[in-house]
């Protein structure tokens, strides 16, 4: 089963300087992920967007077969 799903996601600030481009990101269960990258690569924009604190300008992410945006409240139960 897929925890995390993501395709296309893409995240822009306000002077459409494109901060975060993701094709494609898979997390399945039992799996051990790990965010590594330099200053400035997107990681705690991802984190940010995936806890909802953040939104994003286009894309698909689903958190364990939930749509992270039409079904929040459902997925912030949990």
């Amino acid at each position: 089963m897929e925890i995390i799903q993501i395709k296309n996601l893409i995240k822009k600030y306000k002077n459409e300087k494109k901060v975060l481009d993701i094709k494609g990101l898979t997390v399945r269960q039992g799996e051990i992920f790990s965010l590594l990258g330099p200053n400035g690569a997107g990681k705690s924009t991802l984190i940010n967007i995936l806890t909802t604190y953040l939104d994003y300008n286009s894309g698909e992410i689903k958190i364990s077969g939930k749509d992270l945006r039409k079904e929040y409240y459902e997925i912030r139960k949990k």
